[in-house]
């Protein structure tokens, strides 16, 4: 099987699966609620009797700007960080609705949805599985992505945490992203632990008795990003003599921050022509095309693809490739962008 445990034992920490729950019903019952607030104090015991400050890492995640009683749903494949936020958000006094999209681009992905139902048992989580298809070939991470989130529900929480947001920054800086590259993510509802270490998972996961699954992909160095997180952080580290995350954590959340200002200004300047667009800065525009271009395909655009987007803009070609299959296009004096499926948006 392609999935294993992150550790051989399960180790001293007592074991989830002994909390018995009274009933397999996930109907939104006093019983279950009852559970739920037995369940989160337990989980708080648990977490602090491992040396972990709760208070601490609570104030680091989103919940606290949670409505009294909404529900939490949160994307789990089962690694450590999705099943941390689960325990985090039961911490919190949330209720929680799982959901796992199974890729099918490995056989045993299945079974590892499976898995992942089990783990949750024990924490009275109910689990809504999907299925989509994602073929191989080229750019796979990028599609499996944006196939994850066609399916999964617009409210969705990640379990990102601070490693993974350095990691986004490093990735965006080497492909030429600009501020909102750089500014990657934010603490928000699609990633209330941002804050969190991964390290830190981890041991949440280890003092609750819980068992991460491994996804083999991450450990394959033709994936840049597994390239970036496995050695060019450590490497940096090392360069550095101390722990970087933190510091780039920081940057990135000062970044967005800018980002938040130009935003504001941009949100004020609005074209109505193709030629009122050329006759403003060349950085004003390529701001605009980046935002504008983000807004209607999600795409990130680089320096490069920002470039030929002005060249179409100025009256060079009519047309530039980007990516993912997406074009940009001057047609009829207007600025448009076509989709995949060949439909036309109009920018300008």
């Amino acid at each position: 099987m392609g999935v294993t445990n992150e550790s051989g034992s399960r180790g001293s920490a007592p074991h989830l699966y002994l909390l018995k729950s009274e009933s397999d019903s996930f109907d939104e019952t006093p019983a279950v609620r009852s559970l739920s607030l037995d369940l989160s104090t337990e989980l708080r015991v648990r977490i602090a009797e491992s040396g972990m400050d709760v208070d601490d890492l609570l104030a680091r995640c989103y919940f606290h700007r949670f409505d009294k009683g909404s529900i939490l749903r949160a994307a789990v494949s089962g690694g450590a960080d999705s099943l941390a936020l689960v325990v985090l958000a039961k911490v919190a006094g949330l209720e929680v609705v799982a959901h796992n999209v199974d890729h099918q681009i490995r056989k045993e992905s299945s079974l590892e949805a499976d898995m992942v139902e089990e783990q949750l048992r024990p924490l009275a989580v109910k689990l809504v599985r999907h299925k989509v298809k994602v073929n191989p070939g080229p750019n796979l991470e990028e599609r499996a992505r944006q196939a994850r989130y066609s399916t999964l529900p617009d409210d969705i929480s990640t379990g990102h945490t601070a490693d993974d947001q350095v990691e986004t920054v490093l990735y965006n800086l080497v492909r030429g992203g600009g501020l909102k590259g750089l500014g990657a993510m934010e603490l928000s509802v699609r990633h209330p632990i941002l804050g969190v270490r991964k390290y830190e998972t981890d041991a949440i996961c280890a003092s609750v008795g819980l068992i991460p699954l491994t996804d083999p992909s991450n450990r394959d160095p033709g994936i840049v990003r597994n390239r970036v997180r496995n050695e060019v952080i450590p490497l940096l580290c090392d360069v550095a003599k101390r722990d970087v995350v933190p510091i780039i954590y920081r940057t990135s959340v000062l970044l967005r921050k800018d980002q938040e200002i130009v935003s504001d200004v941009l949100s004020k300047f609005s074209p109505n022509t193709l030629k009122e667009l050329r006759e403003c800065p060349p950085h004003v525009a390529s701001m605009w095309i980046r935002a504008k271009v983000f807004e209607v395909t999600d795409l990130q655009l680089s320096w490069f693809h920002t470039q030929k987007c002005l060249e179409v803009v100025q009256g060079g070609p009519a047309a530039t490739s980007l990516p993912l299959g997406y074009l940009l296009l001057r047609k009829s004096g207007s600025l448009k962008v076509q989709l995949p499926n060949k439909e036309l948006v109009n920018l300008v």
